[in-house]
């Protein structure tokens, strides 16, 4: 009888649930604004996505003749965790700004620098279809759609009585930076003051909120 081992990189994959990418995803759904980053952002990865995973193990038990054969599936590419990051803010749409934290800290379990040897299953004809860079814009674009991810616009509201200021408020309060603006004097100064000229359960702190956070 005739066994494959096989030893990954980081596995990527649309219903992947854990990791700094889905992390990082998380972070931007909550606030599209700002991305705290554990470590100083140089660990060094290597992905692959699932697909290719699979066509390689599965290509693997075809072609190989070893009693007992082990494979190392991989990219022949690794990339810093500051490269994902950029990958991720673009296929999301957001400009965030970064908060590196415990600069020398790493993950539980995880290895600074990940990076195998995939001459073999190469040699067996196996190539992946996707980058490293592809993969990571591959999970974060499925996760925004799946997870609502927010893509930050400037957004104008004009008017700000009962309607308005709602419609304002809220917005900000998904990450959208609002400008707003209403001929009525009364109505800017008590919102410059944290107020809503119309009476809504909650509203006078969602406008808080937004002009706390710039937006």
């Amino acid at each position: 009888m005739q066994s494959s081992i096989f030893r990954f990189v980081s596995v990527l994959g649309e219903r992947y649930t854990h990791g700094h990418i889905v992390d990082f995803c998380r972070q931007l759904r909550d606030d599209p604004h700002k991305l705290r980053v554990l470590g100083n952002g140089r660990q060094r990865k290597s992905y692959l996505y699932v697909q290719d995973c699979i066509d390689a193990m599965l290509l693997a038990v075809a072609k190989s003749t070893e009693q007992v054969a082990i494979f190392n599936l991989g990219t022949d590419a690794y990339c810093e965790v500051n490269e994902s990051i950029e990958w991720i803010c673009k296929a999301l749409g957001v400009q965030p700004s970064l908060e590196f934290f415990r600069r020398r800290a790493r993950w539980t379990g995880d290895n600074p620098f990940i990076f195998l040897d995939t001459a073999k299953i190469r040699a067996l004809g196996w190539r992946p279809k996707l980058t490293i860079q592809e993969s990571v814009v591959t999970q974060s674009t499925f996760y925004a759609q799946i997870r609502g991810v927010v893509r930050a616009m400037k957004i104008c509201v004009a008017g700000l009585w009962h309607l308005g200021s709602v419609t304002a408020a809220c917005l900000a309060s998904l990450g959208h930076r609002v400008i707003a603006f209403d001929f009525d004097a009364f109505v800017i100064v008590n919102l410059n003051k944290g107020r809503a000229s119309g009476s809504e359960p909650g509203l006078d702190g969602l406008i808080a909120a937004g002009m706390s956070a710039d937006r």
